[in-house]
């Protein structure tokens, strides 16, 4: 039986479509692969179809992600740097029936937030890695320290057979 008379369907009018908010919300939330294919409900195979099919429904997802992805990295950099703000609190008189009353003062305290050390480490680690990951890879080139280091070890190696024979012959 051949499928040559039958319309193909459109996989993206038929799962995307109308959906596009609620995937970009999960996106933006940090919905991986199968929570996105719970949320549409549709099969895997059909979902990477689609993505490989219709370039609007990548963007749709890297748009959602991009989103949250700026959110995060501005709140990290605020925090790194330390920043201000203005707390605002109200005191409520209550009336004598326990209902909210009137409004008796309004307090603005300027509140300070330091700059946060950790933060700062993060971001010198993923944004300038070369200089401020934890394993730095040396290379040393010249045969000069090569035989320095392996002299000390033959050193080394031959003091500690040294002394073992030492405590053997006690």
């Amino acid at each position: 039986m051949s499928n040559a008379g039958r319309k193909q369907e459109n996989l993206y009018d038929k799962w995307i479509k109308g959906k596009e908010d609620v995937i970009i919300a999960a996106c933006r939330n940090g919905a991986i692969v199968d929570d996105l294919i719970r949320i549409i409900g549709c099969g895997k195979t059909t979902f990477h179809q689609i993505k490989k099919e219709h370039l609007e429904f990548s963007e749709l997802l890297k748009s959602g992600r991009e989103v949250a992805d700026l959110a995060v990295e501005n709140a990290l950099y605020k925090r790194a740097l330390g920043f201000e703000y203005e707390e605002t609190t109200n005191e409520v008189r209550m009336g004598k029936d326990g209902s909210l009353g009137e409004i008796i003062s309004v307090k603005k305290t300027k509140k300070i937030i330091p700059p946060d050390v950790v933060a700062q480490i993060f971001w010198l680690k993923n944004r300038k890695s070369n200089e401020w990951r934890d394993k730095q890879d040396l290379s040393i080139t010249d045969n000069s320290y090569i035989a320095a280091l392996e002299a000390l070890s033959d050193k080394y190696k031959a003091e500690n057979e040294k002394q073992g024979n030492a405590n053997t012959h006690k």
